[in-house]
């Protein structure tokens, strides 16, 4: 009988985000023992909760003040984050103990969009006007930005309370509206709209990508671009697909640009999903995460799928040799996607058309219906109105557009 193995003690701080908790499980097999630090009073962790006591030790702490949780956890080997609000915790957590993180300092500007927006601009990087709205057309520096514009929040994820804005008095209006809310002018971000550039992936495609990367002591690498379906109204994504359609000198220069990026924000250790928009001017960079993207791990690792789940394991422990064979095992034999569909009219969700049908069609792989009649969809929920997500892989660029066309035309989606 061989001797049990003594396995690191890995701890994800968990809420909500880009792995769920079978995955951040399941592909911890062999390298780690988790537990899960969660905040107290987290709506995204409330869904989960059962199943994270279930597979693994947890521990709540409190927003704001995650070192009182040193005291329960011991000495952990690792800390890591999958999801936006986690980032900042994990980071101070992890510093706290001398361990590999992102870094505290980093954090701040990978969750405070504008703090990263003014660090970027400080450092060179291509980007809008921008602003904080204090209130509405007496707002500093209002005059002198170009509209049309977009708000939103400082901290969001997600697309959530995001919204275009065409000039200064609905700027007011939509200030007043949030305000009723309980969600003040401070707190969002009003930026120049990106202008893109439709040539640059060609006009039926998305005028955005992300790169997708892996940070080991403040140097990154890059493991491609993911390229994206075009954007529904009013910011919500639709999908990605890797590998993408580009030129070599275009996804050239989308990598220098989000080395830029990484670098002047300080990221020390983690993965990175860098969201670039295609200019005229070049990639210019939307915004970095520093985190793993959303169904990133299945575009681009086909043949090994939680590769990335793995890699960030092991950025987090310091074990850069099995991060580097979970890296070596991304591939691409095929276009893969995942499409995200929406109600055309917001509301209460009626009935759903075209599933199965869909689901016979070559090409697709897994199609999850992520709302129910009685579901109430909205422009404010973002991408968090996703009511089918399809998933598979096709031969060629030219057949997943095929496939994104037709899933238009065959599920609806009725609300009332």
């Amino acid at each position: 009988m061989r001797p049990p193995v003594n396995l690191p003690h890995l701890v994800v701080v968990f809420d909500g985000g880009s792995a769920s908790p079978l995955e951040l499980l399941s592909n911890a097999e062999g390298i780690a023992e988790l537990s899960f630090a969660v905040p107290k009073g987290s709506a995204e962790v409330a869904d989960h909760l059962d199943l994270l006591h279930e597979i693994a030790p947890v521990h709540e702490f409190t927003r704001g003040e995650p070192l009182a949780i040193l005291e329960v956890i011991g000495r952990p080997d690792g800390i890591v984050s999958f999801a936006d609000p986690g980032i900042e915790p994990a980071a101070r957590l992890a510093e706290a103990l001398s361990l590999p993180s992102v870094g505290s300092s980093a954090a701040r500007l990978l969750r405070d969009k504008f703090l990263q927006r003014t660090r970027l601009c400080e450092r060179g990087s291509r980007g809008p006007d921008f602003l904080v709205p204090v209130d509405g057309a007496s707002t500093p520096g209002l005059g002198s930005l170009e509209f049309p514009a977009i708000l939103k929040p400082r901290a969001g994820y997600g697309s959530r309370h995001t919204y275009p804005i065409e000039g200064p008095d609905e700027l007011l209006t939509r200030l007043d509206q949030l305000a009723a809310q309980g969600l003040p002018g401070e707190t969002f971000i009003l930026e120049s709209i990106l202008h893109a550039d439709a040539d640059v992936a060609g006009p039926e495609w998305g005028d955005y990508i992300s790169v997708e990367s892996a940070v080991v002591a403040g140097a990154p690498t890059h493991l491609g671009v993911s390229g994206r379906f075009p954007i529904t109204p009013p910011f919500r994504e639709t999908g990605m697909f890797f590998p993408d359609n580009l030129h070599e000198a275009v996804r050239a220069e989308a990598f220098a640009e989000a080395t830029k990026a990484i670098e002047a924000l300080g990221v020390q250790n983690g993965l990175c999903h860098t969201e670039l928009k295609l200019t005229s001017e070049g990639p210019t960079v939307i915004e970095v995460n520093g985190r793993l993207g959303g169904l990133v791990d299945s575009l681009l690792c086909q043949r090994h799928p939680g590769a990335l789940i793995r890699a960030a394991y092991a950025i987090a422990l310091g074990r850069h040799d099995v991060m580097r064979e979970e890296l070596a095992s991304i591939d691409s034999d095929a276009v893969s996607y995942h499409i995200s569909l929406y109600p055309k009219v917001e509301g209460t969700v009626v009935g759903i058309r075209g599933v199965e049908e869909m689901g016979r069609h070559p090409g697709v792989e897994a199609i999850r219906v992520l709302k129910r009649p009685g579901d109430v969809v909205s422009v404010d929920m973002g991408t968090f109105g996703e009511t089918v997500l399809m998933l598979g892989t096709a031969p060629t660029h030219d057949e997943v557009l095929r496939i994104l066309k037709t899933s238009h035309t065959t599920i609806g989606i009725a609300t009332t």
